[in-house]
């Protein structure tokens, strides 16, 4: 491969993209409500709210049942009535049993008017949770179970437990959900407000999955790509270079942010004998840890109970589990290799730029830390007393 003919493309690329730029500030297109109060990534406050909102028969937007409609449609979900379906975000399935099996919170819940059930288990950057759809599929076995990601990357065994592939579905926003909103916007042609509201959504899904808009640019390289086959090999060549690139700072990353993590967190924070509490980070969440020498899975003995109550003590949204005393999903996305390229970029090239990124982590999860160390502290005056 050439460089000549390599670099003579990403000369070509960048002459388009610039004037794409200029089309998008004309349109105002880069006005996105979503992107500005920062919810780009929340599932909850976001994703689930919203996509919630227009399943909804009875929502605000005054489409009544069209909307839930035409995703049963792009689903090919059958047999389910939507006229007087009710539904839920975040419902509450009852707490979390011993063995994982029941209870916990279905992200989106689906009721039709003759009892038929969807669930919809909805994943942006968090990590699966233990046995999360066969608790969705125990709590309801009639349930239409849906997997929902940015890629549709299947669920793991961890989430799955012993659901077979028939007994749930997968689907994702880059294609399920943005099919959906496109023929909802359109639907929504005589409502302005709830149709530009959904366009700025596509808008905000676009951006996190990669797609390119049906725009200038997206046309303009196609051209390209066709009028010369050399461009085509260098492309598919800038491809996989832009892959290792993305891993090779995705490592350096995580890399720097673990080490910078156990400078500050470092320690047992258990005063029992034989018990371990750490302050741990994984994936997209954090919180406090709980082992005995080799052993996990055991934050429900009773000797624990004092510090899972400290951990709620210290924010009410710490979830507890088998393994963890307390935890709960970041604000700042720490799922690296999710992060859009223009910042995996500026992380790539700017040593600054990773220890601000990585200082933001830290500084979030340190008051939780603190906060625990303090009660922890008052705790042993309290039973040396």
């Amino acid at each position: 491969m050439e460089i000549q003919v390599v670099r003579k493309l990403l000369n070509q690329v960048t002459a388009i993209n610039r004037t794409q730029e200029k089309l998008n500030l004309l349109g105002g297109a880069e006005f996105n409500v979503f992107k500005i109060l920062g919810l780009q990534t929340n599932e909850v406050r976001t994703h689930s709210a919203f996509i919630g909102e227009l399943l909804n028969p009875r929502g605000c937007h005054g489409l009544k049942s069209r909307f839930l409609e035409l995703f049963l449609e792009t689903l090919r979900i059958e047999n389910f009535h939507a006229e007087l379906a009710s539904v839920q975000v975040e419902k509450y399935a009852g707490p979390i049993d011993d063995n994982y099996l029941e209870g916990g919170r279905i992200d989106i819940h689906l009721k039709g008017q003759h009892g038929q059930f969807i669930f919809i288990e909805n994943k942006i950057y968090a990590g699966d949770q233990r046995n999360q759809l066969a608790r969705y599929y125990n709590y309801e076995p009639r349930a239409h179970l849906i997997y929902l990601t940015l890629d549709g990357n299947l669920p793991s065994d961890w989430s799955l437990g012993q659901l077979a592939p028939e007994q749930y579905n997968v689907c994702s926003y880059r294609v399920e959900i943005s099919q959906w909103l496109e023929k909802c916007y359109k639907e929504a042609a005589a409502y302005p407000t709830v149709r530009e509201t959904i366009g700025q959504y596509l808008n905000l899904i676009s951006s996190l999955v990669g797609n390119v808009p049906d725009n200038f640019m997206k046309e303009e390289v196609k051209r390209l790509l066709l009028h010369d086959r050399a461009n085509i090999e260098s492309a598919a060549y800038l491809a996989e270079m832009l892959q290792e690139v993305k891993a090779e700072t995705v490592a350096l990353l995580n890399s720097e942010l673990y080490e910078k993590w156990d400078r500050a967190f470092r320690g047992d924070l258990c005063p029992l004998e034989k018990y371990t509490i750490t302050f741990s980070k994984q994936d997209n969440y954090f919180g406090f840890t709980a082992s005995k020498g080799e052993m996990r899975e055991i934050c429900r003995d009773k000797a624990l109970a004092p510090f899972v109550a400290l951990v709620k003590e210290v924010h009410p949204k710490f979830k507890n589990n088998g393994w963890w005393l307390g935890w709960k999903n970041f604000i700042k996305a720490t799922a690296f290799e999710s992060l859009p390229l223009e910042t995996l970029f500026i992380m790539a090239n700017s040593e600054e730029e990773r220890a601000r990124l990585i200082e933001e982590i830290i500084s979030e999860a340190k008051p939780h830390y603190t906060a625990f160390k303090k009660l922890v502290s008052a705790y042993k005056r309290r039973e040396k007393s």
